[in-house]
């Protein structure tokens, strides 16, 4: 089997191929986690092209390939915030949410952040706080008037400050 290939998105090569990645994913989600009205909001943004190419084209947007299959992705925007990560629901549990996480760490070191966020979902929960991410507090975010419940977590890069202003 092949090894797992990292590379940036690029829009014109990639959007599609990562949409359909992204509404698998969250189609697959746990109705017991998720309503499906909430699914269903959370994927509004991307049905909409023109939206979905610019969210995913800002800050660093990373592809997991295996084959020249995507397998999953992740963001970073701004330098500090994992926005964004998703595994294809065939290709769960394998440690690429754990890669990614990895790689973003990297990039946003390289950039000069010492202290990662992230917003998680319920689903994403535990990986972060395995990863080493801590709770700041739960949020809810509504989106077209449904609210979707998420987590803020932090974690200081090595040789980062300590706390979490």
């Amino acid at each position: 089997m092949a090894r797992i290939q990292y590379r940036r998105f690029e829009a014109d090569r990639d959007l599609n191929e990562v949409l359909a990645l992204y509404r698998r994913a969250i189609n697959h989600i746990d109705p017991e986690l998720y309503s499906e009205a909430q699914r269903a909001a959370w994927l509004h943004w991307s049905q909409r092209h023109d939206l979905a190419r610019e969210r995913l084209s800002q800050g660093a947007t990373i592809l997991a390939h295996r084959d020249d299959r995507l397998l999953a992705f992740a963001q970073l925007n701004p330098p500090d915030l994992i926005n964004m990560l998703y595994v294809d629901p065939a290709h769960e549990r394998l440690g690429l949410g754990s890669s990614l996480i990895d790689v973003l760490e990297l990039v946003a070191a390289r950039a000069g952040v010492s202290l990662m966020r992230t917003r998680a979902s319920d689903v994403s929960l535990a990986l972060f706080q395995r990863k080493g991410f801590r709770t700041q507090q739960r949020e809810s975010m509504d989106v077209g008037g449904t609210s979707i419940a998420r987590t803020i977590l932090y974690k200081p890069l090595p040789g980062g400050r300590q706390s979490h202003e």
